[in-house]
């Protein structure tokens, strides 16, 4: 299950995110569809799950939105944004 980092907030403005890590300042933002897909996830949507939903909405490759999906989730924990459990 993916998680917040204790220290991170996700905000959505206007339609788009970020996600902040208090502690260290460092801020991340997401486009509308970067901030969707993680508040599914964050909401306990399976990624394979998102991959489906997202690829058919958007008539894109599921090969090619697990590839994003994974770069996402791969910055955000770089950047101690998220955990996983």
């Amino acid at each position: 299950m993916i998680c917040l980092h204790p220290k991170a907030i996700l905000e959505e403005v206007a339609a788009e995110g970020f996600v902040l890590h208090m502690g260290s300042g460092i801020y991340y933002e997401l486009n509308t569809t970067g901030y969707r897909i993680l508040r599914a996830l964050l909401d306990g949507v399976s990624v394979d799950e998102v991959v489906l939903k997202t690829s058919s909405k958007y008539g894109v490759s599921a090969a090619r939105v697990s590839q994003d999906i994974e770069q996402l989730l791969a910055d955000l924990r770089d950047y101690e944004l998220i955990t996983e459990s």
